[in-house]
């Protein structure tokens, strides 16, 4: 569940883009409907009064709570989307629960046994949890009996959607870890992308040249030592994670720590990453307010399917580079992929009117052009096939680049639920900022995060 926020230091910051938080400020209650009956992002539609089961017959009224995280622009889409399918289906009501973190409050629905009865959420961060306490309603049925079509799918791309052996969601994108460049930017300083596969080693030569030809307050790269995900892109090279698979653990040593926030250090020191206070003040930036398109910085820590989402905001070229690559690590590369997946709720009573509206969303040509890959790589062939003519050029550059990624980096996994974890990336990350602020030395703070972070485990 990600909020419409740049994502820099902190792990607090990672924890409120995944909705991996359990505070509330609205105590779950939820808003009036709005006369039209569309969910906004400051507003949450009641719950579903359950006036009809599962497989009601065609004419009887049903209403459809759908939840979904993100910015203004994606609910347009989303809404946009949703009357198409009310027009095409006159008795399905669908109520829209849309917010920038969806997180908090389908936590608190959890609890309740009132989830809607379609949700998203990011899978390899918390579906592990959802699917434990047995929120998924299982869709292995539904597939079978053709209700949902994963028909000409690629396998790897269905399996993103199973916990436990089960298909408990339908991936609805697709991303991964990748660096935004201001392509037009450099050009003005007389520099070049960056080289395609750039290792950490050498983009530190790269950054001093190109920091000598910038402003004194423009910066090469954003400072994402904090940033739990970079991390894992940097811990997975390494064959490592930051937990061990049964979650009881540390997947880390604190020298992989230090290591990495060494790197990070040395670039905020000569000025390729900027100081500790623009990235305090730049870690909540919206799209539309970034540093990559206030012109204060040339690259950017991002996820893929962002590029062009940062697009429309400047008139500067966008371009798309991979994350960096590590030649000496058990892999070249590794970037996860960012699994973002619709499930429905095992409490819905109306599970196959919904099977059947999940099912058109990922698969219905008219759809799919109208939310055009939003999250990323889509999975249905069809929809694919339909939306080709009019993809966006960021994301076909980003569709082979994550045909690149996939051949040097390891399989993505859906992490154990770790009731704690939450509290130990925060942990983590909060030491990082005390490094940033020259408040501890990078291997006091290695050192006293990996102690703190165990602790909480325990």
């Amino acid at each position: 569940m990600n909020k419409k926020a740049v994502w820099f230091a902190g792990a607090a910051l990672l924890l409120a883009l995944t909705g991996c938080s359990s505070g509330n400020s609205n105590g779950g209650s939820s808003a009036p409907k709005p006369a039209d009956g569309k969910g906004t992002a400051e507003t949450a539609a009641p719950a579903n009064t359950g006036a009809a089961g599962a497989g009601a017959a065609v004419g009887k009224s049903i209403e459809l709570r759908v939840s979904w995280w993100g910015s203004a622009a994606r609910n347009e889409k989303m809404n946009k989307i949703f009357d198409l399918y009310e027009k095409q289906n006159p008795n399905i009501k669908i109520v829209r629960e849309s917010a920038a973190d969806n997180g908090p409050k389908l936590l608190t629905d959890a609890a309740a046994r009132n989830l809607p009865d379609i949700f998203g959420n990011q899978l390899q961060i918390n579906g592990a949890e959802y699917a434990n306490k047995g929120l998924y309603e299982p869709l292995d049925d539904y597939v079978k009996k053709g209700l949902i079509n994963l028909d000409g799918w690629d396998p790897n791309y269905v399996k993103a959607g199973m916990i436990g052996g089960k298909q408990v969601a339908v991936p609805w994108g697709l991303s991964y870890r990748a660096i935004l460049v201001n392509a037009d930017g450099l050009k003005r300083v007389g520099m070049d992308p960056p080289p395609a596969d750039l290792s950490y080693k050498d983009f530190i030569a790269y950054g001093e040249q190109l920091k000598s030809k910038l402003p004194k307050d423009v910066y090469v790269i954003d400072d994402v030592g904090g940033h739990m995900e970079t991390l894992a892109v940097y811990l997975r090279q390494k064959g490592k994670d930051w937990f061990t698979p049964d979650g009881k653990s540390l997947g880390f040593s604190k020298e992989d720590l230090a290591e990495y926030w060494s790197f990070w250090t040395e670039l905020r020191k000569k000025g390729i990453a900027p100081p500790a206070q623009f990235t305090a003040e730049n870690a909540s930036a919206l799209w539309e307010n970034s540093p990559i398109v206030k012109g204060k910085l040339m690259l950017q820590n991002a996820n893929g399917n962002w590029a062009k989402i940062v697009q429309p905001f400047t008139k500067d070229k966008i371009l798309l580079h991979r994350a960096f690559v590590m030649p000496e690590g058990k892999s070249v590369g590794g970037e996860e992929m960012l699994i973002f997946g619709f499930g429905i709720s095992r409490d819905s009573k109306h599970k196959e009117e919904a099977a059947k509206l999940l099912n058109w969303f990922v698969n219905d040509s008219e759809a799919q052009k109208l939310y055009n890959a939003e999250l990323g790589v889509i999975g249905s062939p069809k929809a694919k096939a339909a939306i080709a003519s009019t993809l966006d050029p960021l994301d076909a550059e980003g569709f082979k680049l994550l045909d690149t990624i996939l051949k040097t980096v390891p399989n993505t996994g859906i992490r154990p639920e770790i009731e704690k974890s939450p509290k130990v990336l925060d942990t983590i990350g909060k030491f990082y900022e005390q490094v940033m602020f020259d408040k501890m030395t990078v291997d006091q703070a290695a050192e006293a995060a990996y102690k703190a972070a165990s602790d909480v485990l325990k």
